[in-house]
């Protein structure tokens, strides 16, 4: 039975602590030789869900901050898994501090323009099919979807993609994966750091 499909609380909890927490720990380690060709450090924080009391999570992950110590409140890159597979995916909240950021840029259409065009260009050399958070669901996107919802700012920012299941068997191409992934999602990624 998969980890995401059992009901129970505690018993979802400890496969996720047992089989997948130290996985994501490795793919933290995997990922810092691609993380290091960035222009800013990334820290990763694997996701430890300590406030659960009742619902059991239905993903969990590695965040990947420019803070050492939190990750939520910043502009964040995430890997992870979900009942749906595995993930990589850019989070920007409403309520952090980079979402404001995010949204001064909003009316700068040449800059908007030129981010998803070359989001465009990697997204076809990658072969990566990008999904963005509609506050609802996960559902596949244009990329004039992309300038949309960064202007509506009314839910948190989240753009990535899911893999398959086969992917994430890949090891080390399946870190690359994840890593090219990183690279399609840096520019929104400076935007809201304010490292443009």
């Amino acid at each position: 039975m998969a980890v995401f499909d059992v009901e129970d609380f505690q018993e979802r909890m400890n496969l996720i602590r047992s089989t997948i927490t130290p996985r994501l720990a490795m793919l933290a380690d995997d990922l810092q030789p691609y993380l290091r060709d960035k222009p800013f450090d990334l820290y990763p924080h694997v996701a430890r869900h300590l406030r659960r009391r009742t619902n059991p999570p239905d993903e969990t992950w590695v965040a990947f901050s420019r803070d050492r110590r939190a990750y939520k409140k910043y502009a964040h890159l995430l890997a992870g898994i979900s009942g749906r597979g595995p993930f990589a995916r850019l989070v920007i909240k409403t309520d952090g501090i980079d979402f404001a950021n995010l949204q001064a840029h909003s009316r700068d259409t040449e800059m908007i323009q030129r981010t998803v065009s070359n989001m465009q260009d990697k997204t076809a050399e990658f072969g990566f099919e990008l999904e963005r958070f509609d506050g609802a669901s996960w559902v596949p996107v244009k990329m004039a979807d992309i300038s949309a919802a960064w202007a509506a700012g009314t839910n948190d920012f989240a753009l990535g993609a899911h893999f398959t299941t086969a992917d994430a068997a890949e090891g080390s191409l399946f870190v690359r994966k994840v890593a090219d992934m990183f690279d399609v999602l840096t520019p929104f990624y400076e935007i809201g750091a304010q490292m443009s």
